[in-house]
């Protein structure tokens, strides 16, 4: 069996097509799969982080950043109801605490620009709180919600 070098051709020419296209195809599907770069930051950059700090260190600067009375759930069953508020002069001064050591994990979930829940739960998944915090007026953020241990 013989091949005529005309049909060898254009295998060559068939081959070189069926490369590039497959080599442009290539670049556009790498090319798409790169996001734009202000989308590629892990967390915005509006302060949270350094509040969340600040408002576990600076006792003063805390209850400066808490919406009194703060709507809430205490660990209180007798006070499991919906008109329930923290009051200022009942709050106790909230503290970072030592994943490691309490057994306590701290869950964040952004909802918008302005709004954050923040979820303690233990290991075991028995008993959580809740903290809700919210950056008014696009500005300061402040504590809006607190809800207190409680079974989960």
């Amino acid at each position: 069996m013989t091949l005529h070098y005309q049909h060898i051709d254009q295998i060559g020419t068939t081959i070189n097509k069926s490369w590039l296209w497959t080599s442009l195809l290539f670049f556009f599907v790498l090319a798409s799969c790169q996001a734009p770069e202000k989308e590629q930051a892990a967390t915005p950059d509006d302060g949270f982080e350094v509040f969340y700090e600040r408002f576990h260190e600076d006792s003063l600067y805390q209850l400066e950043h808490i919406q009194f009375p703060l709507q809430g759930v205490s660990s209180n069953p007798t006070d499991h109801h919906s008109a329930f508020r923290w009051e200022r002069a009942d709050w106790a001064i909230h503290r970072r605490f030592n994943e490691a050591e309490s057994g306590f994990r701290s869950e964040f979930t952004r909802l918008g620009d302005d709004f954050i829940i923040e979820r303690i739960v233990h290991r075991e998944g028995l008993y959580g709180m809740e903290r809700r915090f919210s950056r008014l007026g696009g500005q300061d953020w402040y504590l809006i919600y607190y809800a207190a241990l409680h079974p989960m």
